[in-house]
């Protein structure tokens, strides 16, 4: 997914889709 410490961090291909 995608971090929930506001650092962007693009972990998976959701979290890319998710990214903040």
């Amino acid at each position: 997914a995608f971090d929930y410490w506001g650092k962007g961090t693009q972990v998976t291909v959701l979290g890319n889709a998710l990214h903040f």
